[in-house]
């Protein structure tokens, strides 16, 4: 998978910042099955991004547990929120929110059950962590290997056949002993541009995130949005809150529906209705319209990591299943920085997959 980005960038903030073009993401991805003792899956994935190499996931699964599900031994997400549980090429935006960026644990080590039940209406998530090996592209920053326990529930409590569908989930992850210096920090929603709201390292006790998400599908339509807050209890002085969310609505103009995949609880990859070409059997692919606000607050008491407010306006076209181009509009502000002020940005995208 390739996916090539170019960027450019105004406002007091981006000031310094050049724009330009650069390879987004080249990624390697390997799966399999072994029947060999036990049957097995497997999955080998890792991506050069700018500057380094990342190990985005290297499990082994066992499907078919009775009382667990599916269970994964391994380097893999942890089950927290909606936007980030399943592969980028299936995000609406380019890339994820803020708020997810700077909060939610990034790729780690550890082991996890996954599990739909109530005739695949809801599904259950629990798993285990440490450090994960070399560093991820998302998600807050533990400067050691401190451990950490994650859950998510989700639950379709408007399932029409073929109709429309209201998904509601809950997650957490805890480091319920962290003696560790924690980080969070957020790009304004783009790879190229710098980091511009930041904790700086902080001396922790332990931490823990909580996150609500929702969302809303009837046909072309859909709505999506995720809250999310992070405590956190420093070696000395009182606790820290920081949190954030966003809101996002996107449309099919060409009549696809988003796919949800019923047992993770979470989307999947889209199949436009007509494949781009020409000729008697070529059509126009998906073409998706989306908007997206996000909110993301990393001051409190003696920590000013600073606050990001970001709009963003998308056009995304899925050419194949394998094949497509986005085009992103974005304007923000950053406060309570020594680096206040507006910014904005257009960035495109090309990716592909084969």
């Amino acid at each position: 998978r390739i996916d090539a980005d170019a960027a450019s960038f105004g406002g007091p903030v981006f000031e310094g910042v050049p724009g330009g073009a650069e390879l987004r993401r080249a990624r390697i991805n390997v799966r399999g099955d072994s029947q060999i003792i036990l049957p097995l899956e497997f999955r080998l994935e890792f991506s050069y991004v700018p500057t380094r190499l990342t190990l985005d996931e290297a499990s082994l699964s066992w499907r078919g547990i009775q009382a667990l599900g599916t269970l994964t031994f391994g380097q893999f997400k942890p089950p927290t929120g909606l936007e980030l549980i399943d592969s980028s090429w299936n995000q609406i935006f380019m890339e994820p929110a803020a708020p997810l960026q700077a909060m939610l644990p990034g790729t780690e080590f550890g082991l996890r059950a996954v599990r739909p039940f109530a005739h695949e209406r809801a599904t259950w998530a629990l798993s285990m962590h440490t450090g994960g090996a070399g560093t991820s592209e998302f998600g807050n920053t533990s400067l050691s290997d401190a451990s950490s326990v994650a859950g998510r529930l989700t639950w379709l409590a408007i399932d029409e056949p073929g109709g429309a569908l209201l998904h509601l989930g809950a997650s957490a992850n805890v480091q319920p002993r962290a003696n560790a210096e924690l980080q969070y920090r957020a790009r304004p929603e783009s790879r190229q541009a710098p980091f511009v709201i930041d904790t700086g390292p902080i001396d922790a006790r332990r931490a823990s995130t909580i996150g609500l998400e929702t969302a809303w599908i009837d046909g072309p339509l859909s709505l999506q949005a995720e809250w999310l807050v992070t405590t956190v209890e420093p070696a000395g002085g009182s606790s820290l809150r920081f949190g954030g969310g966003y809101a996002l609505v996107s449309w099919y103009l060409t009549g696809e529906r988003r796919v949800y995949d019923r047992s993770n609880g979470a989307f999947s990859r889209l199949q436009p209705l007509r494949d781009f070409g020409f000729g008697p059997d070529g059509g126009p692919g998906a073409v998706e319209l989306a908007l997206r606000l996000s909110a993301t607050d990393l001051t409190d008491g003696a920590v000013g990591g600073g606050r990001l407010l970001m709009g963003s306006a998308a056009v995304n076209w899925s050419l194949t299943t394998n094949l497509h181009a986005k085009l992103v509009l974005m304007a923000g502000r950053v406060s309570d920085t020594v680096n206040d002020g507006r910014l904005a940005a257009v960035q495109a995208r090309f990716g592909v997959n084969f």
